[in-house]
């Protein structure tokens, strides 16, 4: 029969300093034995000092005011409210939107000027006119006081004019296609012949006054139908 061994506080000490003995030996840092010191001289020099602190027993008031704050109920912490913000849209989506609009608003006003402005001599619209003249050659140049009359100055915003045109019929072709339109658009065709024919006779026959006089014409009834076209994009 195999003995039992027993094991009592002798037996437990024994395998506690084994344990110990086996650990690992560490050798501390020389400040750390230095803060030790330093705290039990404090903690000594705290308990010799102690006694000799002075005693203060507050007033009766001081104990009734701090019952009376622990007796209070604690208030709420009020969060405040911010307003939200409002969002703010542009009311124009592109700067390409306001190059458009100032555009057109400067054409109209150029258009508002141009048909308020007084003429000295109102020039009829017929839906076909034709131009008719007679020349003479001579051999010498004529001798006549008569001064040629010379050529509007609007032939500059009728070319501009023209431009705008073509603008607006290539990016919206539609507006361009109504009867009215094209009516106008085949006075135009026909007055750009005869001004061609016009400056090829000035061409052969010289600065005639009365081909001068048939030219300043044309190009007068140029500029209004140029002038009528864009009413009819921008209306």
């Amino acid at each position: 029969m195999k003995e039992e061994i027993e094991e009592g506080p002798e037996f437990g000490r024994i395998h506690l300093h084994k344990a110990i003995a086996s650990l690992p030996q560490h050798v501390p840092a020389e400040q750390a034995w230095e803060r030790i010191v330093q705290q039990l001289d404090f903690a000594a020099a705290l308990d010799e000092v102690r006694h000799e602190l002075p005693e203060h027993e507050p007033d009766e008031l001081v104990w009734d005011n701090i019952l009376a704050e622990l007796d209070q109920e604690p208030i709420a912490e009020i969060q405040p409210v911010w307003p939200t913000p409002a969002v703010v849209r542009p009311m124009w989506p592109t700067a390409r939107v306001l190059r458009v609009g100032a555009m057109a608003a400067s054409w109209l006003l150029v258009l508002l000027a141009w048909h308020y402005w007084p003429s000295a001599t109102p020039i009829p619209i017929a839906t076909t006119e034709r131009v008719s003249y007679s020349v003479e050659t001579v051999s010498a140049p004529l001798n006549t006081t008569e001064e040629p009359l010379a050529l509007p100055d609007d032939v500059a915003e009728e070319h501009e004019g023209m431009a705008f045109i073509n603008a607006q019929c290539t990016k919206v072709p539609a507006g361009c296609q109504s009867p009215e339109f094209r009516s106008l658009k085949q006075q135009m065709a026909e007055l750009d012949a005869e001004e061609k024919r016009l400056q090829q006779e000035v061409q052969r026959f010289g600065s005639n006054p009365e081909l001068v006089r048939y030219q300043t014409r044309v190009t007068a009834l140029k500029a209004t139908v140029t002038k009528e076209l864009i009413q009819l994009l921008i209306t």
